[in-house]
């Protein structure tokens, strides 16, 4: 992000402004889903029983992070 803003404040041409945002946008989706499968993985499925509640949570979480 900071590297975004140096850009911005040396006046940097719009389109390589826009591809960096579009690149942290695409990381941190990808994190984002690294993040749920790995709570899907670890917290939910590795109990005996399945929560229905926390699955639906889950998917509450990841639709409102898109």
């Amino acid at each position: 992000m900071r590297g975004i803003q140096r850009m911005v404040e040396e006046n940097r041409d719009c389109r390589d402004v826009v591809v960096q945002l579009a690149a942290i946008k695409a990381s941190v989706a990808s994190l984002n889903t690294l993040v749920a499968e790995t709570y899907a993985q670890e917290c939910l499925c590795g109990s005996e029983q399945l929560d229905t509640t926390a699955v639906a949570s889950l998917l509450g979480l990841l639709k409102a992070a898109r």
